[in-house]
């Protein structure tokens, strides 16, 4: 396994991918979008202003703190 991974969907139908590298010290996070209700039912969202395409977290609390921008979303 190259990377360890998780998607997280909030009830606006958005929801981030957060990816971990098991030698990394960080987590890459990409913002998604679902089209359905099934767990692979979405695509990555690159249009989402003041939120950037790929963010870099190195602590609990950068994820938490894009986890609520995202979960705001409209």
């Amino acid at each position: 396994m190259d990377r360890y991974k998780v998607i997280i969907r909030f009830t606006n139908n958005y929801g981030l991918e957060v990816s971990k590298y098991p030698q990394g010290d960080f987590f890459d996070m990409t913002v998604i979008r679902f089209s359905g209700q099934g767990a692979g039912d979405y695509k990555f969202a690159f249009d989402i202003p003041h939120i950037p395409d790929l963010t870099i977290a190195y602590s609990d609390k950068d994820i938490l703190r894009l986890c609520e921008q995202v979960s705001q979303l409209r």
